[in-house]
């Protein structure tokens, strides 16, 4: 089912372009101080049978296996490595086992973006060319590779934001703007030629889709695009969060949009992952809708939706504490004091505070709740 005729029209409106704390008296002897489900820091990998931290790939899947949230940037220069020392190989069987739904981190999102993000982040306008080399050598090693391809399109896409810059649009030289387009372009080219062995996947689809809204395309062509990337693989988050995303006020959407947008989302996906992506979607909205201190007052979110997704999420990934350092930030700001001592006390003295929203931290939380108990 493709985006209804309302939704096609609303998009005619986008302009694309953690620590310990100390707890109030009232609090103490309320905090369970151990927490078995709290994972092992990335620095001290998890002992299995068979697993060599000599061996780059296992240690590369053991990595991955114990991240979650913004722990995952701390993982990323793993793959950088691997790029740099050659070890290609190792990159594509990655690939391959990534591609499954799946595969997913602690929280329950995807591993599978991490294989763009780190060609991403860690290279600089100053370093490119060092990018470009390894490319090149990759291909060479690789000529059929989906991987290399869509890294070389994203290396472009990056040389395309490293000539705009990311001021607003009148700091933008004419020069800047003519590279601009001339680079998404090269990095659209590479995706339509190399479709036939790089196309079906979600990270292909995944780097069209911002493609196109940085190149501004006309909402039935984009709508169309978005359709075809949930029609190939409907789990892939990331393709929701784009769109929920661009449907925000500040490109020239609205909150109605946004949550029309989330309710039809949900019915795309299985029913098991409907109230878990309700939620995450309104996640996201809380992280990019500017100055919201409180989603429940200021958006359409519905805190019943949202704490049902959470119950969902932390149902189908019970070891991860970013959902539920998380779940209690939201509990907090939607001022459910039963939910947030609940949660609080399986978290114990160590919140992730990365997880919490930045209105809403531990120790603001622990007064609010534990202050008159």
């Amino acid at each position: 089912m493709n985006l209804n005729r309302s939704l096609l029209l609303a998009l005619l409106v986008l302009c694309f372009a953690e620590a310990a704390i100390a707890l109030p008296p009232e609090a103490q002897g309320k905090v369970t101080t151990s927490d078995p489900s709290k994972p092992l820091p990335p620095s001290a990998p998890v002992s299995e049978e068979g697993f060599n931290p000599f061996d780059s790939l296992a240690s590369t899947k053991n990595t991955f296996n114990q991240v979650e949230g913004s722990m995952v940037q701390m993982a990323i220069p793993s793959l950088l490595s691997l790029a740099e020392r050659g070890e290609f190989h190792i990159l594509e069987e990655l690939f391959k086992e990534w591609k499954s739904p799946s595969q997913r981190l602690l929280d329950g999102r995807r591993k599978l973006p991490a294989l763009l993000n780190w060609s991403q982040q860690v290279y600089t306008p100053r370093t490119r060319s060092d990018q470009y080399q390894m490319i090149q050598k990759w291909k060479a090693a690789y000529p059929k590779s989906a991987l290399a391809a869509l890294t070389e399109a994203s290396y472009w896409h990056q040389r395309a934001w490293d000539a705009r810059g990311y001021g607003y649009a009148d700091t933008v030289s004419k020069e800047g703007w003519k590279l601009f387009r001339d680079r998404l372009a090269q990095a659209e080219k590479i995706l339509k030629d190399t479709r036939a062995y790089s196309g079906n996947n979600a990270l292909w689809y995944d780097l069209y889709l911002t493609l196109a809204r940085d190149q501004e395309w006309a909402p039935d062509k984009l709508s169309a695009l978005f359709n075809e990337a949930i029609g190939n693989d409907p789990a892939y988050l990331d393709h929701y969060f784009g769109m929920t995303v661009q449907l925000l006020p500040k490109w020239g959407g609205s909150l109605e949009l946004v949550d029309k947008f989330i309710s039809w989302s949900t019915e795309r996906v299985e029913p098991m992952d409907r109230q878990s992506l309700y939620t995450r979607l309104y996640w996201a909205v809380s992280q990019h809708h500017p100055n919201t201190s409180n989603l429940f007052e200021e958006t359409p979110a519905s805190w019943k939706k949202m704490k049902a997704g959470f119950d969902n999420l932390l149902t189908q990934y019970p070891k991860s504490r970013w959902n539920l350092n998380a779940y209690a930030s939201f509990a907090c700001m939607a001022g459910d004091r039963e939910t947030f001592i609940t949660l609080w006390n399986k978290i114990g003295k160590q919140p992730n505070r990365d997880a919490w929203h930045y209105a809403w931290p531990p120790e603001l939380c622990v007064r609010r709740f534990f202050e008159k108990s």
